[in-house]
C-alpha cells in the first residue's frame, strides 16, 4: 500500500510542477492576470497535498498508523481533485 500512495504522490507532484509551468509560460496574454494568480495557487496546493501524500505514504510503514494514514492520504487525493481541480477549471 505505501508504494501505491508514493506513486501516486510522485505522479500527482509531476502533474503539480508541468500544470505550474503551463500556468506560468503558457496562459500569459492568454487570460487576466487574478485567473492566472488562480490557476497557480491551484498548482501550489496540488503540490502542497502531492507532498502531503508522500508523508503519509511514508508514515505507512509502521504498522499502527498504517490506516489512518491511509485515509489521511485519501483526503488528501480528494482534496487534489477537489480544491485544486476546480481551480485549474
Amino acid at each position: 500500500m505505501m508504494n501505491l500512495w508514493l506513486l501516486i504522490a510522485a505522479i500527482n507532484g509531476a502533474l503539480a510542477v508541468a500544470l505550474g509551468a503551463f500556468g506560468a509560460h503558457s496562459l500569459q496574454g492568454r487570460i487576466d492576470a487574478h485567473a492566472i494568480e488562480v490557476f497557480e495557487t491551484g498548482a501550489r496546493y496540488h503540490m502542497y497535498h502531492a507532498l502531503a501524500i508522500g508523508l503519509a505514504a511514508l508514515a505507512i510503514r509502521s504498522g499502527a498508523a498504517s490506516t489512518p494514514a491511509s485515509v489521511a492520504a485519501g483526503f488528501f487525493l480528494a482534496g487534489i481533485v477537489l480544491f485544486s481541480g476546480s481551480l485549474y477549471l
